[in-house]
């Protein structure tokens, strides 16, 4: 959603997947580790990808990767990796900047339409969020519903 340097913030960990905002599918997941800890750490459930000469299949000498792939967890789905991949190109060939600015245009227009009509919700810079809970009634959620159907722009 936002542009992100992972190795500036200081986290030591950082997981995302692509469903959504990445633009890619389900069952995906992407991990960051910061690069000073990565040989330090030991993944306690891994698989032959981790594995520093993955295709000698040594189960008594196993030894796990020196770089960051000794996180991975074993054969990816690559359906999924593909449509992962698809997405990523669509947001590289547009940009990151551009998917911010034009995410706010329109969210900004939506809180505008929704405020005019008296229906409040949550709104963060660039971002609407509608989260019906306990303390709403079916009246409410009918009435945010019927709101956004009108919008005609």
């Amino acid at each position: 959603q936002v542009p992100l340097d992972l190795s500036s913030t200081g986290v030591d960990f950082y997981t995302a997947g692509p469903l959504k905002w990445l633009l890619g599918g389900p069952g995906l997941a992407y991990l960051y580790v910061r690069r000073e800890l990565v040989r330090q750490l030991a993944p306690r459930i891994t698989s032959w990808f981790a594995a520093d000469g993955q295709f000698d299949f040594d189960l008594r000498g196993f030894r796990y990767r020196s770089d960051a792939r000794r996180f991975e967890m074993g054969t990816p789905a690559l359906p999924t990796v593909h449509t992962a991949l698809g997405g990523q190109e669509i947001i590289d060939q547009v940009g990151i900047e551009a998917i911010v600015a034009r995410n706010r245009h329109l969210t900004e227009r939506l809180v505008r339409h929704l405020a005019e009509h008296g229906v409040i919700v949550d709104h963060r810079p660039g971002f609407v969020r509608i989260s019906p809970h306990v303390y709403n009634n079916e009246e409410e959620i009918d009435r945010c519903v019927d709101v956004l159907a009108a919008y005609s722009g």
